[in-house]
């Protein structure tokens, strides 16, 4: 077991080989057939195509996500007008067991312990509720809590990384502080498609 995780500790440390970009399998364009896996672009005019393809696609995917949000949408009003009247029913039910329990209580516990009585179809039950503080002043109650003895933990002091703080610390003194690793700096190639117009 300890082979194993050697090996992956060394894997991690080891750089990653640089990658180029990824082709998306099994595409074939409509328009030109020659265009599927394997296909590279050679000229300018032929990158300037591709990226009106990729804007093209890109427009199919939101309009597949407009027309889903708006299916999801219809759907989720029709859902919540059937549940309408089922969510009057429950409410109804649940205040009248409600104050049946209430009037009731001694009666169904018959005594002792017990906190519920079960029925055939469901319970009817009591829980303690409250009894907890609830902050008005926190600062006061930091105070009372300060001048306690610590050995109580009654408070506790955090200590937390202030990462943004850090990253420009290390750059204005070119420094990498204990504990991290600095990421190499690549120039890393991008293409972003012009978005159809819209009118």
């Amino acid at each position: 077991m300890s082979d194993v995780r050697a090996l992956i500790a060394l894997a991690e440390r080891l750089e990653s080989a640089p990658t180029g970009p990824v082709l998306v399998p099994e595409y074939q364009d409509d328009e030109r057939p020659e265009v599927k896996l394997g296909w590279r672009i050679g000229s300018e005019e032929e990158a300037d195509w591709a990226l009106v393809k990729m804007s093209e696609h890109e427009a199919q995917i939101a309009s597949i996500d407009r027309q889903l949000a708006a299916t999801i949408e219809r759907e989720t009003r029709r859902a919540e007008m059937r549940k309408g009247s089922a969510s009057h029913g429950v409410a109804f039910f649940e205040s009248a067991l409600m104050e049946y329990g209430e009037r009731e209580k001694r009666a169904l516990l018959g005594g002792g312990k017990k906190k519920s009585r079960t029925f055939l179809h469901g319970t009817i039950g009591w829980r303690k509720k409250g009894g907890k503080l609830t902050w008005v002043d926190e600062k006061l109650t930091l105070e009372w809590a300060k001048a306690r003895p610590v050995e109580q933990g009654l408070f506790r002091v955090e200590y937390r990384l202030e990462k943004k703080a850090i990253q420009d610390a290390t750059r204005a003194e070119n420094i990498i502080p204990p504990g991290t690793e600095l990421e190499p700096e690549t120039d890393e190639v991008y293409v972003k498609a012009a978005k159809e117009d819209a009118s």
